[in-house]
């Protein structure tokens, strides 16, 4: 069984841009093809500079951890190793594509930054809050780190801190940041919450110091997350749910799984100051989230449940 799995990844992998899909939005996404198809959920994709790998969350062992996968073929690599069934999750690449950050909870259960160095593997921690930081982006110079701070009373912000660990700022209230490839500004979710469930939500942008900020989307009952600047800073996409969500994955004996009954799509916005309808990539007739830009900005790889499981995908993207 085991071989038989390997084969089938080998040519999942071979030919990840021909295959196209009916849930796709009509004229806009080209090819769409499935990368992984690993045990559990394979979630978080981020591509390497070079454009050849993609480094990913799996909990293919039965515990979060990171991998990298070859996006031509050949063998997967473990990353990091789960302390004390510790998450390791949402990793972004340093530009220069000598080390990973990523958040963790395995130190003391709390979620920090960490980075991990891919050539020497050493790990250090960037942040060191009490509770809780998630969702690392590296700059585009490398030198700072966005990150989403998570308050004890529920309360989301985005945070800036420098890449070795020194100078911690909020910046302003939201989740989920992306910076754009200028390095002055960053673009984020920010939501109307009602208990632990989102009521309303919005993709905004603001100034690297939370000045000047600015709605890109937004609108009564919009539920969404994860946004994602491509290479040139023009556009965003992120993931847009039908309902009113509190998380994504779900742990259960044995591993973890995407909540039943969640269903999103990913959409695209422009960024520049005029401001064009956003349009619909993928349909929401799954769980499709976490997508990235690889480096020449025309795919896409997400996490998505069509096949049945949480594998990543990869599309073609026509602007």
């Amino acid at each position: 069984m085991a071989s038989r799995r390997a084969a089938l990844v080998a040519i999942l992998l071979t030919s990840w841009a021909v295959a196209p899909d009916s849930a796709l939005a009509q004229g806009s996404t080209g090819a769409m093809s499935q990368i992984t198809a690993d045990p559990g959920i394979d979630i978080d994709p981020v591509v390497t500079p070079d454009g050849r790998s993609v480094v990913y969350a799996s909990s293919r062992s039965g515990l979060l951890e990171l991998w990298m996968r070859p996006l031509d073929g050949g063998a997967v690599s473990q990353l990091t190793t789960s302390v004390n069934n510790s998450v390791d999750r949402n990793p972004s690449l340093l530009p220069d594509g000598s080390g990973v950050l990523f958040q963790s909870d395995r130190v003391g259960g709390v979620r920090n930054i960490w980075l991990l160095g891919l050539s020497t593997r050493s790990l250090t921690q960037v942040t060191n809050v009490a509770d809780g930081a998630s969702n690392p982006a590296a700059s585009p110079d490398g030198g700072t780190v966005c990150f989403t701070r998570n308050y004890a009373d529920g309360r989301l912000a985005v945070w800036m801190v420098r890449i070795d660990g020194t100078s911690p700022r909020e910046v302003t209230v939201g989740f989920d940041c992306a910076w754009l490839p200028t390095g002055d500004r960053v673009v984020f979710a920010r939501a109307e919450a009602a208990g632990s469930r989102t009521q309303r939500g919005g993709i905004w942008i603001a100034d690297a110091d939370g000045r000047n900020a600015r709605e890109i989307v937004g609108g009564v009952d919009l539920y969404v997350r994860s946004p994602a600047v491509a290479p040139d800073g023009q556009v965003v996409v992120y993931t847009r749910y039908t309902q009113p969500f509190s998380s994504d994955i779900a742990e259960v004996p044995g591993g973890f799984m995407i909540r039943e009954g969640i269903l999103s799509g990913i959409w695209m916005a422009t960024i520049g100051q005029v401001q064009t309808a956003p349009r619909q990539l993928i349909d929401a007739t799954a769980f499709n989230s976490f997508a990235a830009f690889g480096p020449d900005g025309r795919r896409l790889l997400f996490t998505s449940t069509r096949s049945g499981s949480a594998d990543l995908w990869g599309v073609s993207v026509q602007r």
